[in-house]
């Protein structure tokens, strides 16, 4: 018995077209779809709390860093210059928005003091201190 010869094929060829527009969709998807936290520029040891939580609002971020070095936002403050830093940030309105302090866990325990006294004679009205939680490590 005789088979009918097939014609010969050249080489296999792939199209990768649809395998880079697939790549392409899910690029975007999980970019669209991801959440972009903006993390402070020091590093801190955050002590851990059980009740911690994150609070998405407007505040103003007071960082004291290990060494007892006071920060409002990004610019380092002395304590002279703390009360006005923080009456600014907190401006004139009805509602002030909540003054979250980051503290390393080894900072004095007397900076902590002097900030939460300089922000309740400002008057803040909500004062947070910012910990991570004990069972994941985030803030």
């Amino acid at each position: 018995m005789r088979l009918p010869r097939q014609p010969r094929r050249g080489p296999a060829q792939v199209n990768l077209t649809s395998l880079i527009d697939v790549l392409f969709i899910l690029i975007i998807f999980f970019t669209v779809s991801s959440t972009w936290k903006e993390q402070p520029a020091l590093e801190l040891d955050l002590p851990s709390a059980r009740t911690a939580r994150s609070e998405p609002v407007t505040e103003v971020v007071v960082t004291i860093d290990a060494g007892g070095t006071v920060f409002v936002g990004d610019s380092e403050v002395g304590e002279n210059v703390l009360a006005e830093r923080l009456a600014a940030a907190l401006g004139d309105g009805d509602d002030p928005p909540p003054i979250v302090i980051s503290a390393d866990e080894r900072a004095p325990h007397g900076t902590v003091v002097r900030v939460l006294d300089a922000a309740r004679a400002e008057g803040a009205r909500r004062v947070l201190i910012s910990a991570k939680n004990e069972g994941d490590g985030k803030e």
